[in-house]
């Protein structure tokens, strides 16, 4: 009696541990943002093609649950006009490594829905401007933006992906900024000066495409 309790608990451990082992995954992927710095401070501020590129990590939870951290790197920023038709063009760039953390729930095989916090760390800031001389040729000019940009970014995230047999998946995903871009000095977008009590705050478009194993 005792060694079929025994091999039944067995039998069980060894059937979820195989489940659980074929839908963990790991992989990679990369895409296109559309971003931009939003909230309070909107004048004359417009979005701008990016890029991310990283890795990802997905467990099992329970049935059709599992849980998605990803480590990726996030080209992001805004672009800034002046009011003069003939002003220079100013494109804020912020660059992140993000950390998402996304609970992810399939609605039938192949497709599910995610969201979930996004913690990001800023790798590097700065203003690139441009400007036409009298010449007609233009110039660029860059400022760094490190010591006014706030290290670290928080956001939310939400999401769908469609994945193939073969391992190929496409996501489409919305993250909305929670924390201040700006930091305690304040920021210089484009040629405005904001403080802290200014809330600006960055909102990404992504699509991707990727492999998972």
């Amino acid at each position: 009696m005792k060694n079929s309790v025994y091999l039944s608990i067995f039998l069980v451990f060894m059937t979820f541990t195989i489940h659980a082992q074929s839908e963990f995954r790991l992989g990679v992927k990369g895409g296109v943002n559309f971003a931009s710095v939003g909230g309070d401070f909107t004048n004359n501020t417009r979005g701008v093609f990016e890029y991310h590129l990283g890795g990802l990590a997905e467990f099992p939870v329970v049935t059709n649950l599992t849980f998605q951290p990803e480590l990726l790197f996030s080209a992001q920023g805004s672009e800034h006009n002046t009011m003069a038709t003939d002003g220079p063009r100013i494109i804020t760039k912020l660059n992140y490594i993000n950390l998402p953390l996304m609970a992810k729930y399939y609605l039938i095989d192949n497709f599910s829905v995610m969201g979930g916090p996004q913690l990001g760390y800023l790798v590097s800031a700065k203003n690139e401007i441009t400007s036409s001389g009298f010449s007609g040729r233009s110039t660029t000019q860059e400022n760094d933006l490190k010591d006014d940009i706030s290290n670290f970014d928080f956001g939310l995230g939400i999401g769908a992906e469609y994945r193939l047999d073969l391992g190929i998946f496409v996501q489409l995903r919305y993250v909305i900024g929670m924390s201040n871009v700006n930091a305690t000095e304040g920021v210089v977008l484009g040629y405005h000066r904001t403080s802290y009590d200014v809330k600006s705050i960055n909102n990404v478009l992504q699509i991707s495409a990727g492999y998972s194993f």
